[in-house]
């Protein structure tokens, strides 16, 4: 019983160390003002990283100038060592009846009206009014205000990304209102290095000869 035992614990080690993980690649939390960290603003008036109109967050902000304004991530993103493919992008983000920066803005609904987002390899993605869609989920946070979009992006398995090959369009088609992002995660599927699947082959061939000793 505890050489099973023992060997469900060994299957288990293994099994563990195999899997890939999910690693954060990019992680944007506009904390810093002034500091858009590298995204631009296309369509857009006043993109900057301020105090939200309302609440206690610094966000990514901009008004729109016309009906198509859009975010560009500006840089190269290049994923670890060893990954496998791009898993989500997560934007947590609320559109505005004005520019951020007019006095009496105020944050309203959620309209989905255009709102997308396109990676590289990838064709728009619309998401629709609805707690679920093919490759994204969504809530929205009891006060009615801020939205969490979570794309599936595994779909691109383009590395290193070349600039400008992310896309957000964060209020749709509609001029004259505006928009405060709160954060922006990219995520990754890593899988362990050759190194690593070589410790984990070494300790499973120790392992088969300490349970035939155990047998004998």
């Amino acid at each position: 019983m505890q050489q099973t035992l023992s060997l469900i614990a060994l299957s288990s080690l293994l099994t563990v160390n195999a899997s890939a993980a999910i690693v954060v690649v990019e992680d944007w939390q506009f904390n810093s003002p002034g500091d858009t960290e590298g995204w631009i603003a296309d369509g857009s008036t006043n993109l900057d990283v301020r105090a939200a109109v309302s609440g206690s967050e610094s966000v990514l902000s901009a008004g729109a100038s016309t009906n198509d304004p859009k975010l560009f991530y500006t840089n190269e993103i290049t994923t670890p060592v060893g990954f496998q493919n791009w898993e989500t992008m997560t934007i947590r983000w609320r559109q505005l009846d004005g520019d951020p920066i007019d006095v009496g803005t105020a944050t309203q609904a959620y309209a989905n009206s255009g709102t997308r987002i396109q990676w590289p390899g990838s064709g728009f993605k619309q998401p629709l009014p609805t707690t679920s869609g093919g490759d994204w989920t969504f809530t929205f946070e009891p006060s009615g205000e801020w939205v969490e979009f979570t794309w599936d992006i595994s779909d691109s398995t383009d590395t290193p990304i070349a600039a400008n090959g992310w896309r957000f369009d964060p209020i749709g088609d509609v001029a004259g209102t505006g928009y405060e992002i709160d954060y922006i995660v990219i995520t990754a599927d890593v899988v362990p290095e050759p190194e690593t699947y070589a410790a984990i082959l070494g300790l499973g061939v120790l392992g088969i000869a300490w349970w035939r000793r155990r047998q004998r």
